[in-house]
């Protein structure tokens, strides 16, 4: 073995660089050490100031029990901790802190520096740490409690500093990080500062439900449905948002907390999706799991962002049966309305196309379809071609049709049809020249409103509706970061936005199409596309497939009964649009069953 091969114990400084690296991803991870660190020292206010979004400057200052000068030197050595004593320790955590790391690697890889007071006495220390070395302690006065001071955080360490985000990103982790423990600490006092901008203020709360209406907003509150249920091994409670709040998506707002740490575990999201009914919309979940210690480790990641149960089975089926217990407490059907029987209804002059001049390549699917067969539809001055369902369909550039072309429509051949009548699932049953046609109204109310949100945004329609009583919507730190960058698409797409504050809106306008929709709903949807698509594809991509979920959701609800001026009306319209027989999702929005076809399925020919 040459020199160079042989084996050397690592410096202080590389081992805590190293160490840094697994604890200290980003400034929220700073963020995070130090909240722990003050609520396990029993503080009741807690204080964080930040600059550059934690680059510059991040500072926290609580009024815990603070430290004697020989405690605060010791707690910038390696594995100093006052939280573990023997192994078994382990195995019973109820601290959040306790590796005995966190300290020793923020100061290895920033310029720190803390004032502290231990409770009791009149003159506390002041410790300064560069580059890992330790200056002489002093004498510092502060009331009890301690202020740690972080600035340029990876100074010495180029390589992890080039990989932050932009100080909007950084900035909203930090803030999420400090929105957790407020939700996780409700009888704790929080403020945050950006740049000398105050973000966060929440006095100490009697309740988590207080401390949810100060941290988002009373409204939404008191809509949250509450659930507890508890076992011998566990016990589980929070809230959850009904389902008609339910936004799309990421679990952006789960808020899941085991033993008072924000931290979730596998087992736990599968409890979740277990309850949902709708797998793609996901509500608002505020979620406490409480164990005994010695039944769950929380000692599995670096960060301690995720726990590990000893019977994860008997936790999964619990979060189960809480969550659906409370979804079904305020149901969101209501009883199916009474819908006429399919009778014949003779209209004359209802606009509609028949499919007696067809092209060849326009064709929709024919049900039902023992063969795969499909019948022609005609369209006089467009040629289609149906779309198999698809998250988004492409759709074409829209425009109003001129009066001519709606002249060449209306005087066609197939501008009458009958209308039986409707299903008693609310389909339309209509007769043409050519067959029989099944209309999907809300279907057809997807595709209408969306071509009339898309015109609204290519600026061919008037602006949007200013509402009455304008709606004030607070989002999680990041959705709201999310909603200022991209605040001039909001406008091009008919809804007016003000920030109220960095993550509270007034929803001040919208296009009448979207009027019915939950304000919160649609900003935290629009929120989850920018998210999951902004960073992937352009701008006119992602506002396309926003306005899809927007119409698809608007369109949606209750099937009801429809009187025949309402099914000439949506006919009508329907027959305008640029691609009447789809979807903007790919569905499709009628079904049409050929004479011809009927006459070889009875075998009458």
């Amino acid at each position: 073995m040459s020199d160079e091969d042989q084996i050397e114990v690592l410096s202080p400084q590389i081992a805590n660089q190293i160490a840094a690296g697994e604890v200290i991803e980003r400034p929220a991870s700073v963020v995070k050490e130090l909240l722990e660190n003050a609520l396990d020292a029993r503080a009741t206010r807690i204080e964080v100031s930040i600059a550059q979004g934690g680059r510059t400057l991040i500072e926290l200052a609580d009024d815990g029990t603070g430290m004697t000068r020989r405690n605060a030197e010791a707690a910038f050595q390696r594995q100093a901790t006052s939280k573990l004593r023997e192994i078994h320790d382990l195995q019973a955590l109820s601290t959040l802190g306790f590796r005995g790391e966190a300290l020793p690697s923020i100061a290895s890889v920033a310029r720190v520096t803390l004032r502290t007071c231990r409770q009791g006495e009149t003159l506390g220390t002041e410790i300064v740490i560069q580059a890992g070395k330790m200056d002489e302690p002093r004498d510092a006065a502060r009331p009890h409690g301690a202020t740690f001071s972080v600035r340029d955080l990876f100074y010495n360490v180029p390589a992890r500093r080039k990989f932050l985000r932009s100080v909007q990103t950084e900035q909203a982790h930090i803030k999420q990080m400090v929105v957790n423990h407020a939700l996780a600490h409700p009888e704790v006092a929080f403020v945050m500062r950006a740049d000398g901008r105050e973000l966060l203020r929440v006095p100490p709360a009697g309740s988590l439900r207080d401390r949810i209406a100060d941290l988002f907003s009373l409204a939404f509150a008191e809509e949250l449905l509450p659930f507890s249920v508890r076992t011998l091994e566990a016990s589980v409670s929070g809230f959850v948002a009904p389902l008609h709040l339910a936004a799309r998506g990421g679990e952006s707002e789960y808020y899941i907390f085991v033993n008072g740490r924000p931290a979730a575990a596998p087992v736990v999201f599968q409890a979740i999706r277990q309850a949902l009914p709708d797998a793609e919309r996901k509500p608002a979940l505020f979620l406490f799991i409480e164990v005994d210690p010695s039944q769950v480790d929380v000692n599995v990641h670096p960060a301690k962002r995720e726990v590990r149960f000893r019977n994860p089975m008997a936790v999964r089926d619990l979060v189960a049966r809480a969550l659906t217990v409370a979804l079904t407490q305020v149901s969101q059907e209501v009883e199916k309305p009474e819908l006429p029987p399919v009778l014949p209804v003779p209209v004359e002059n209802t606009p509609w196309q028949d499919s007696t001049s067809a092209t060849p390549e326009m064709a929709v699917p024919v049900l039902p379809p023992p063969d795969d067969r499909q019948e022609d539809l005609r369209c006089a001055s467009r040629r289609l071609s149906y779309i198999p369902p698809a998250p988004v369909a492409p759709q074409p550039e829209l425009r109003m049709p001129s009066e001519e072309e709606l002249a060449a429509v209306e005087g066609g051949p197939w501008w009458t049809c009958k209308i039986f009548g409707q299903s008693a699932e609310g389909y339309v049953v209509l007769e043409t020249d050519s067959g029989l046609v099944v209309l999907d109204p809300q279907a057809a109310r997807e595709r209408i409103l969306f071509e009339q949100l898309m015109l609204r945004v290519q600026g061919s329609v008037p602006d949007s509706q200013r509402l009455l009583l304008p709606e004030t919507v607070t989002l999680g730190p990041r959705q709201g970061a999310l909603i200022r960058q991209f605040a001039e698409a909001f406008e091009e797409m008919g809804i007016g936005v003000a920030e109220l504050t960095p993550d509270t809106f007034m929803v001040e306008s919208m296009p009448p199409e979207l009027l019915a929709f939950p304000a919160r709903t649609l900003l935290a949807d629009i929120a989850q596309d920018l998210e999951t698509l902004g960073a992937k594809r352009g701008s006119e991509r992602w506002r396309e497939e926003v306005l899809v979920r927007a119409a698809c959701k608007a369109a949606g609800g209750q099937v009801k009964a429809m009187a025949e001026p309402e099914i000439r009306k949506l006919i009508d319209e329907l027959a305008r649009c640029a691609m009447p027989y789809t979807s903007p999702r790919g569905r499709p929005t009628m079904i049409l069953t050929s004479f011809r076809e009927l006459t070889r399925r009875f075998g009458k020919g």
